[in-house]
């Protein structure tokens, strides 16, 4: 982190897993600076991402050069509830100047480098398993190459445009990123995947309620075990539970065949939610949770990190964390001022006078456009 410390500008990025898992997750954070490049494995760096990491990126001194970043910050909100300071990202800027939307790096880079990226390259390590470490020595080139490159592409930038006419907008397009607010993924209803399929079977009252069960005891196991719906059973799958009502294991593994071991695991309550129906489904629902005592959703997986108190109560054991949060605060507050002195100003009209005394103007708009202009170069310097 003392290296982060005395870099005013890295670059970002962030590979993401949301295939076998119910809420998705980070698996890798690529950082490059000017002399050195970094991949950080956040399951084994989760704490020390979350406070000292947490700590640099939402100063407002330092600015965050990143890519197509909505899924990026949301993620980062998610899994280390951080909020970038300062955010410039790349496709805004090419927005800005082209008019072009949400343009790919690969059309980016080529326009401002000259650099022709591998497409199929890049797409093949877009769809790759990156919580699969220690990760291919492919997988690493792509992750150095992609943060990388932002730098060096933020660099032509400064050169092309060093009086920074676009980076007002710039920064203006990139704040607006980052009023997202991280909501839980909603579970899909059995209603809507059952009207998606194409050939939908018509089904019994006592069928149909026997699906929709089973289609709820599927989110329950797959939110226990952390692993996608579809690879728990796919719903296929679950019409034919639904219609042919196995009595026994054996039936349920020849349906089900192959199946996922998280499958494996739960299938005797498979069988009993098969064969009693909605009262074992509301048993299973009664488990309270380990981590916020409710009952209703299964303990493994809250997605909750713990209540107000407990917060509380770890920051009095933790001192230097809670001056760490006091000293984030005080400077998104510094941040916040200063952000609505300037929109404040941009509003003014073009001539301020002052009242019964000097008829000259106080405030032009040159004038404060210039200076707004000195105090983004020196931010981007």
């Amino acid at each position: 982190m003392s290296t982060l410390w005395s870099e005013l500008v890295i670059s970002l990025d962030l590979e993401g897993h949301e295939d076998r898992c119910f809420y998705g997750m980070t698996a890798l954070l690529q950082i490059s600076t000017s002399s050195t490049d970094f991949l950080i494995n956040p399951f084994s760096l989760c704490e020390e991402i979350s406070t000292e990491f947490r700590d640099y990126l939402e100063d407002i001194e330092g600015l965050v050069i990143m890519h197509g970043s909505s899924n990026d910050l949301l993620w980062l909100l998610r899994d280390f509830q951080i909020k970038i300071g300062t955010l410039f990202d790349i496709q805004d800027y090419y927005y800005v100047e082209t008019g072009r939307f949400q343009a790919g790096l690969v059309e980016v880079a080529h326009y401002y480098t000259q650099s022709d990226l591998k497409t199929t390259h890049k797409d093949i390590c877009q769809v790759a398993d990156w919580t699969n470490q220690p990760l291919h020595k492919d997988l690493v080139q792509y992750a150095r190459q992609d943060a990388r490159l932002l730098l060096e592409i933020f660099e032509v930038i400064k050169s092309k445009d060093p009086k920074g006419i676009l980076v007002p907008t710039t920064l203006q397009e990139s704040r607006k990123r980052m009023k997202v607010h991280y909501k839980p993924k909603t579970y899909p209803t059995c209603g809507s995947q059952l009207g998606a399929l194409r050939k939908r079977p018509v089904l019994p009252s006592k069928n149909e309620i026997l699906l929709f069960i089973l289609w709820e005891w599927r989110r329950i196991i797959s939110c226990e075990f952390d692993d996608g719906p579809e690879y728990v059973i796919p719903f296929q799958k679950l019409v034919q539970l639904a219609v042919k009502c196995p009595s026994n294991v054996n039936e349920i593994e020849l349906i089900l065949r192959p199946m996922a071991e998280s499958t494996k695991r739960s299938i005797s309550s498979l069988l009993c939610v098969i064969q009693d129906g909605q009262p074992y489904l509301d048993k299973m629902k009664m488990i309270p949770c380990d981590i916020c005592k409710k009952i209703g959703h299964v303990a493994v997986l809250c997605y909750r990190k713990g209540s107000q108190q407990d917060v509380k109560d770890w920051m009095k054991s933790h001192p230097q964390h809670k001056r760490a949060q006091n000293r984030r605060r005080r400077l998104n507050k510094k941040g916040n001022e200063r952000t609505r002195k300037q929109e404040a100003l941009c509003k003014m009209p073009e001539q301020v006078r002052v009242p019964n005394s000097d008829p000259t103007p106080r405030y032009s708009l040159q004038d404060r456009t210039i200076s707004f202009l000195n105090s983004v170069k020196i931010l981007i310097a």
